[in-house]
């Protein structure tokens, strides 16, 4: 099970969560270090970009998250090449991705994310298909917002649910029928390769 958009892995023996040693290798072995993330975000808050932190069930093991609202096109553009320039050259990933309303995020405002850089959804879905040597015409993704867009690049099969964010139901991929979990299964039950598989 990935989590926490693909910066944390376990594995699942037994009903218990077991952390993926080889996983967190790979982080460690970036130079990823939480204080580096606390040192820039100590710097956006000192330029006077209001960046608010979200509850700390949002937050991960390796995962930062904040809110930033967009008052005006120009002020968030150059708000976010700010913050770029602090991550750059850094062993971070930043993804900003616009909030979805119909997920309980606040409207007219930003998800600003810090990760280790070997980390998201497309690693994930990367590791465990190389790990298991998986056709990527058997792999399957389902997203609601821009941040599944990197996820969708990797697999062979991509669905929207039929909740997902207007803004991410402007790229191009198949929308399920169904909210959620109800997408999911209406697509899963439609795919040949569950179907020839006796998952009907």
């Amino acid at each position: 099970m990935a989590s926490s958009l693909g910066s944390e892995f376990h594995w699942i023996e037994d009903g218990d969560f077991i952390e993926s040693t080889e996983w967190n290798n790979r982080i460690k072995a970036t130079g990823y270090s939480s204080d580096l993330v606390s040192d820039i975000i100590s710097s956006i808050k000192h330029s006077g970009i209001n960046l608010i932190k979200q509850k700390d069930m949002f937050q991960g093991k390796y995962k930062s998250s904040y809110f930033l609202e967009s008052h005006s096109v120009h002020q968030f553009s150059d708000d976010i090449q700010f913050i770029k320039s602090l991550v750059q050259n850094r062993p971070l990933k930043l993804m900003v991705t616009q909030c979805s309303p119909a997920a309980g995020d606040p409207e007219n405002f930003f998800d600003v994310e810090f990760l280790p850089l070997c980390c998201g959804k497309d690693q994930a879905v990367k590791f465990v298909k190389d790990l298991y040597d998986i056709p990527v015409e058997n792999t399957f993704a389902f997203g609601d917002s821009c941040n599944d867009l990197a996820m969708f690049s990797v697999v062979g099969n991509a669905f929207w649910v039929e909740n997902a964010d207007a803004s991410a139901r402007q790229n191009p991929y198949v929308i399920a029928e169904g909210d959620y979990c109800h997408g999911i299964l209406a697509a899963l039950s439609r795919s040949h390769i569950f179907l020839s598989n006796g998952l009907d």
